[in-house]
């Protein structure tokens, strides 16, 4: 009996890997509101996945970064035709079905951003998303994505908050 129990364990904790997943985005349509004005951003993000795999749960931290155009519907904003970069961080768990599908959810549990002049922190936020895995060793993703600021230096009354759809290209490994 001792053997057999020792021979399931060893098994089971043979089930479990560690996630490492790199990947590069682009932002497909990204709208963010600073103040009372409304714009548009476009460009890359990169980022890196690293968690846990259990059977086909998996979870983890994610960061990324991001370098955006912002496109100002409004003349006279503080962001009009500017570049934001961003630096965010979420907490993440999903589910990879059998048949080359991924879902998964995230809280963000932090971040800040910057363009010319000002400084956003104490982020939060969210994200879902779906990739399909039919490839041999990448994955394609489509996320969708919110954050806010709460803080901004120089202290005016400015806060920033965006949605985004990010599209990307990600090397999901498992040791």
């Amino acid at each position: 009996m001792f053997k057999l129990l020792t021979l399931f364990f060893i098994s089971f904790s043979a089930w479990g890997s560690i996630l490492f997943e790199p990947y590069f985005g682009l932002s497909v349509s990204g709208e963010l509101e600073e103040s009372s004005t409304d714009a548009q951003f476009y460009g890359p993000g990169y980022g890196i996945k690293f968690g846990a795999q259990y059977l086909n749960l998996f979870g983890g931290i994610d960061y990324r970064i991001g370098t955006f155009s912002v496109d100002a519907t409004e003349a006279g904003t503080t962001l009009e035709d500017e570049t934001l970069d961003t630096e965010t961080y979420y907490a993440f768990v999903g589910y990879e079905f059998p048949a080359f599908f991924k879902v998964w959810a995230g809280l963000g549990v932090g971040g800040d951003a910057s363009a010319p002049g000002l400084e956003f922190s104490e982020g939060s936020g969210s994200v879902l998303g779906v990739g399909y895995k039919g490839f041999p060793i990448i994955s394609l993703n489509l996320e969708y994505m919110t954050f806010k600021y709460d803080e901004v230096e120089p202290g005016d009354d400015s806060d920033l908050e965006w949605q985004n759809l990010l599209f990307s290209v990600s090397v999901p490994i498992n040791f």
